[in-house]
This record gives C-alpha cells, structure tokens and sequence, in this order.
C-alpha cells in the first residue's frame, strides 16, 4: 500500500496514530457508503469480499457499533490508543466495552455456527479478540452443542504476542492459560496448551503451537484438523 493521504494529514496538522493505507482507507471510504445507504455490516462486508475477490465468508460478530476502551488514571482510552500510540505502556486498571444497545450476534453468525463441524479459536488475545465475540447475545449459547478446539496464546504467564497479560489482569483474570480456559470452560471441548507451557489444566491437549514460520502453522492447522475428521 501507499500512505499519500496518511503523509499530507500529517502535514496539514492532523494526527493519526494508526498508518492508514490509501487502499486499506478507500475499503474504509466505501464500506461507510454503504452503511449510510443502508446496508447492514454484514451486509456490506459481503460486497467488499465480493468486490475483491476474497473467496472465504467474512462475518461480522454483530451488525451494531462495539468498541473496547481500556480504564487508565487519565480517564477511558480507546483500545488502539492504548496499544498504537502509546505501545502498551501505560498502567490499565480495567476493560470496557462501549456501545449503545447490548450487541447480539447476527442471524448469519449463529446458522454458520450451527452448520459447522467444530469451531477452532486461535490463540488470539482473550480480552479484545475473542470475549467481544463471547459476549454478543446467542454466540455462547450456539456454541455449547458444538465441537469446540480452543488454543491458549500464553505460555506461563507471557503472551506468544501482544499485551494479553496486562488486559488479563486489567479484565480479572489470571494472564495464563488457565485465566484464558476459565473465559472459555462453559464451552470448550479440547483446550490446547503449548507443550512449554508450565501451567497444569487436567485434561488438556498439548501441541506445539508456536507458529513461528508457514510450516510449523500448516503443522498445527492439521493437527486440529485431525481432532476434527480423524484422519
């Protein structure tokens, strides 16, 4: 990508923490045309996959506005502050999600759950990536009659990436693969820990999950493929 529009923002005196590429802000651009035409999101991001060639299903978790902000000593921020402009180095003491009605998962989010064989949660960040899904109304409730493979991203008390820990404890939890099981018990079928790890979960599966390069990714991938179809 390029960043023209970014570079003469700045130099017009407008901030923006995050490098906005000139063809990642045109997806931006027209995905809020297509907002205030009236399509809903999931709605629109199935014309820009379709726009772009992208062959997989994209699902938005819900079709309403849900954003994170993390609670420090200067007041709320919102979660990419925290972690774009300032890296994470500012003292968190909670995690809030904003929105103006509760959010609920939409019809399209709960049929593709429940036409799925197994639904597999990376080792994404527990707090921001994952429990704003958990939380959209119907997501845990469909995925109780599932298979479901989830994989831990801590190895002792240290994230593979991210600031996993830090919003761990800002949001109660113990920055660990077992704060991270106890978010998903009610659910989880086979949790998977990192044969580093030295946290001990009865029962769990231990798999060599640091994807450090393609082949060591393809080898997990068909690991938990495995799990799934037995072969």
């Amino acid at each position: 990508d390029t960043y023209i529009t970014h570079d003469l923002l700045a130099r017009l005196g407008v901030e923006e923490f995050i490098a906005v590429g000139d063809q990642d802000r045109a997806v931006h651009v027209a995905r809020g045309e297509m907002l205030r035409s009236g399509m809903r999101l999931t709605e629109a991001t199935a014309a820009l996959c379709t726009k772009l060639d992208v062959l997989a299903t994209v699902l938005p978790m819900t079709d309403s506005v849900v954003t994170t902000y993390v609670k420090t000593r200067r007041g709320e921020m919102h979660f990419q502050e925290y972690w774009v402009k300032h890296r994470g180095d500012v003292a968190i003491e909670g995690v809030v999600r904003r929105y103006r009605q509760p959010p609920v998962a939409t019809d399209e989010v709960i049929r593709t759950i429940d036409a799925s064989d197994a639904v597999v949660i990376g080792p994404s960040n527990p707090v921001t990536s994952i429990s704003p899904i958990l939380e959209c109304a119907g997501v845990r409730e469909a995925l109780r009659s599932k298979l479901v493979i989830a994989v831990s991203p801590f190895i002792g008390d240290a994230p593979v990436s991210g600031p996993a820990a830090a919003l761990m404890r800002a949001f109660g939890k113990e920055p660990s693969s077992a704060g991270t099981y106890s978010l998903y018990r009610d659910f989880v079928d086979i949790f998977i820990q990192d044969i580093r790890d030295p946290v001990m979960i009865d029962g769990a599966l231990r798999l060599d999950t640091l994807m450090v390069y393609r082949g060591k990714s393809l080898d997990l991938a068909k690991n938990i493929l495995t799990l799934i179809y037995g072969c």
